[in-house]
């Protein structure tokens, strides 16, 4: 027997092979249609909180830029956990373009989250002489963080970001 013969008057037909194509195509153009259309809608394209004022500062901030890199700085940043959870030390060498030690006026860690907002940590550090600095910050979240160092001095301030991983 024949599949043609299995059904009188019938013969299979590969029709709808083309259009299963077309479906699919459709399927996967729909989709991408609607991510699309939900990224756009819920992203405002602002990193900035205030960006109109940000870029009248632009100037100032380029000022800024040079006259920090004219100091010379270098700074020493090591962020270890305590032992307790979510805990970490932070400990900060500054030098100076001869490597003489830096003494700041004041010096603050701030602990951004990259990827999620309201867990932010700003902490003073102590000067331990030497131009070393330290403190003991609470973040609670263990994963990725962007340290900000700020150092403030008689001739203005001094900042600089690294990210590190807390265990």
């Amino acid at each position: 027997m024949t599949p043609s013969s299995a059904r009188p008057g019938r013969s299979p037909s590969g029709r709808w092979i083309p259009w299963a194509f077309v479906a699919g195509f459709a399927l996967v153009i729909a989709v991408n249609a609607a991510l699309i259309w939900f990224a756009v809608g819920s992203f405002s394209g602002l990193a900035e909180a205030h960006p109109y004022q940000a870029g009248l500062a632009h100037n100032r901030t380029l000022a800024a830029a040079r006259a920090q890199e004219a100091l010379g700085w270098q700074a020493d940043l090591a962020v270890e956990p305590t032992g307790t959870s979510g805990e970490v030390l932070v400990l900060l060498a500054l030098r100076d373009r001869d490597g003489a030690p830096v003494a700041a006026e004041s010096v603050t860690a701030e602990f951004v989250r990259p990827a999620a907002k309201g867990h932010d940590r700003v902490a003073a550090l102590t000067s331990e002489g030497a131009g070393r600095y330290e403190a003991t910050v609470p973040l609670g979240l263990h994963g990725q963080w962007e340290v900000r160092i700020l150092a403030r001095h008689a001739g203005g301030s001094w900042q600089t970001a690294q990210r590190v991983m807390v265990p």
